[in-house]
């Protein structure tokens, strides 16, 4: 029985208990005659004795692979810990779901430790996502509170006939210092209160300079409403730059068709072809001074 040794605890286990068996069955059975009991019994013995030496160094290679791995198991316990106390400052469940998938990678800690530290870790686990979500829930409402607001506001200013520089400056400060609306309202918000501000521009005789600040201050509207204003710069930028590269390219076609029909004389498309170069380079300018100020804007963010 004791020849070929189990490879693991489960069989090891299953082993010893047939040993036990055994054991129980000697005891039951009958005496021998007394000359031979002390061989027989010392034989019987001599394969408990190997047996169990064996899995007494087996236990001992195993302890020392759960001691490993319980502290491994407790080191994640602890980041999942202090993730748990520094939610506010960063609730991306990707760094829950991360410890979870190195737990998952180390072995077992033994049959006491094991339920121990998976409880503990479990515990973590909830408590993290449950503040997430309570944190959320707080955060939308904030949001929707913060989304009636603008629009209170933008409705009150597009009221006024008309607003000096002073209050139209006041109005976008005001706009800026309500915060965050949910993300699916950001952009019709946005718009609206783009609007409002070009309406007001477009009534007014500001100078260069004023227009320069107003349009300053709204792409840092853009940048302060956003939930990622990284993010928010980069796809503002990509935006502006895609629409630039789109009108160089335009332009470029249209002074190619200038050249090629301008041995055409009094042709009315030479005029039209010019007129719409004229467009696309003043819009391109445009474009570019709306990239610096959004520069600008995110430099000072």
């Amino acid at each position: 029985m004791g020849s070929i040794l189990p490879e693991d605890a489960k069989s090891w286990e299953s082993k010893t208990q047939k040993f036990k068996n055994l054991q129980e069955e000697w005891k039951k059975a009958g005496p021998v005659a007394k000359n031979i009991s002390d061989e027989v019994w010392n034989e019987f013995r001599s394969h408990f004795d190997v047996f169990f030496e064996k899995r007494n160094s087996f236990l001992n290679t195993e302890k020392k692979k759960w001691k490993a791995n319980a502290d491994a198991k407790q080191a994640i316990v602890d980041k999942a810990k202090e993730l748990v106390e520094n939610i506010a400052e960063n609730s991306n469940p990707q760094l829950i779901k991360q410890l979870q998938g190195e737990w998952k990678k180390i072995g077992h800690a033994g049959r006491f430790a094991e339920q121990k530290l998976w409880k503990k870790f479990r515990q973590q686990c909830d408590s993290f996502f449950d503040q997430k979500n309570a944190s959320r829930n707080a955060l939308f409402e904030e949001e929707k509170s913060n989304l009636a607001l603008k629009k209170k506001l933008i409705k009150t200013f597009t009221a006024k006939k008309e607003a000096a520089f002073e209050g139209l400056t006041s109005f976008i400060d005001e706009f800026q210092k309500i915060g965050g609306v949910p993300k699916k309202d950001t952009v019709s918000v946005m718009k609206n209160f783009e609007a409002a501000v070009k309406n007001s521009m477009d009534k007014n005789k500001f100078s260069d300079e004023q227009r320069h600040q107003i349009q300053k201050a709204i792409k840092s509207s853009l940048l302060n409403n956003s939930s990622d204003p990284d993010k928010a710069f980069i796809q503002e930028k990509s935006r502006i730059s895609k629409l630039i590269d789109k009108a160089l390219k335009e332009t470029s076609q249209l002074e190619n068709n200038l050249n090629f029909f301008s041995s055409s004389k009094g042709s009315s498309m030479l005029d039209q072809f010019q007129q719409q170069i004229d467009q696309n380079k003043k819009q391109i300018d445009h474009w570019r001074e709306e990239l610096k100020k959004l520069r600008d804007a995110y430099r000072q963010k």
